[in-house]
């Protein structure tokens, strides 16, 4: 009966591990430090923050955001990255909020929609959100550039190290942009 019981709970407890593990890990221990003003204070050489090409997996973070309206939004010709933070969030680490801020192609004026998921080292969805930001450009300034302005963050999560996924996407294409890093709230 001992022998019944005991293995009948070894199942039980091989199932429910097996059901609560993503089964898959990510790094979100190498953080960028950046400053308030959005400047690399140091980080590892790596790629996060730049444009990438999403796994499938990482693409279905997003499934029950790409419900969002996306009447109206436009996709700008390039977003820009900056080569001292690149499209990064800053503060990094931060305390309650954190901020963007993108740059488009020279004249680009329109609504794109913005995305965000924030994930453990396991990927289980911690934070996710989507709303829409303005492109504007400043006809006045030579170069004629195009900002989103600051976009801020207040990310549902306590302290610790997560990976942020983040998508500008469009009614005529859906994630246009896409990036990633690891943050950190203290």
């Amino acid at each position: 009966m001992i022998k019944f019981r005991l293995g009948y709970l070894v199942i039980i407890a091989a199932i429910y591990v097996s059901c609560s593990k993503s089964g898959e890990n990510i790094d979100v221990s190498q953080q960028w430090t950046v400053d308030y003003n959005g400047n690399l204070i140091n980080g590892p050489n790596d790629s996060q923050w730049s444009p990438k090409e999403f796994s499938s997996r990482e693409l279905n973070l997003f499934s029950s955001l790409d419900t969002a309206k996306m009447t109206g939004t436009v996709k700008s010709d390039s977003v820009f990255t900056n080569t001292a933070s690149k499209n990064c969030i800053f503060p990094n680490p931060f305390k309650t909020s954190a901020s963007f801020v993108f740059n488009f192609s020279s004249g680009f004026n329109g609504l794109l929609e913005f995305k965000f998921v924030i994930v453990d080292d396991h990927l289980n969805i911690i934070d996710k959100g989507a709303f829409k930001i303005q492109g504007t450009s400043y006809p006045n300034i030579p170069g004629n550039p195009s900002t989103s302005g600051l976009v801020t963050l207040t990310p549902n999560v306590s302290s610790g190290k997560y990976r942020i996924y983040i998508t500008l996407s469009s009614e005529a294409s859906q994630h246009f942009y896409k990036t990633w890093g690891n943050i950190e709230k203290n």
